[in-house]
């Protein structure tokens, strides 16, 4: 593994632990007032793996986990947990990733080339899968996660 064991336990701080320290303070507001819904956000990464990114895909996979678990501890409170893993998506933070590479170009040709529906996916696409994990619409849903990758992940 080619990371810093510091960078590591950062990764695993920020995507893990920042997802539990959240839901552990919200989650008791959310039982005295009957129930919501928690939607964490983690990545189609953490359902297939990715080179050179070990702990980011740890730290995502490890939040499926732990969402499944609290659904399962909460829902009696009404509280439904669930995962939204995206795809690529044009972000700042995919576009860093694009322009670190020798070859943007040639990479952002490859992510299109892994995506079935050949293109990268909005924000705003993402906002509306979590307005319905959200909603009153998926009210029986909870411990799911839900990919919206364009369809890499069904290859």
């Amino acid at each position: 593994v080619e990371i810093a064991e510091e960078e590591f336990r950062r990764t695993i701080e920020v995507n893990l632990f920042g997802a539990f320290h959240a839901a552990r303070h919200a989650i008791p507001h959310m039982a005295a007032s009957g129930g919501g819904s928690i939607i964490f956000t983690a990545s189609e990464l953490a359902l297939v793996g990715s080179r050179r990114n070990a702990a980011y895909t740890a730290s995502k996979a490890a939040l499926i986990g732990m969402a499944r678990s609290m659904a399962l501890d909460h829902a009696p409170d009404g509280i439904r947990v669930n995962v939204l893993c995206p795809g690529p998506i044009e972000t700042p933070m995919l576009r860093r990733s694009i322009d670190r590479h020798a070859n943007s170009a040639d990479y952002e040709q490859m992510i299109l080339d892994e995506t079935p529906l050949h293109r990268i996916g909005s924000a705003e696409e993402i906002a509306r899968v979590a307005l319905f994990l959200a909603s009153d619409d998926s009210s029986y849903m909870t411990g799911s996660t839900v990919v919206a990758d364009g369809g890499a992940t069904a290859q």
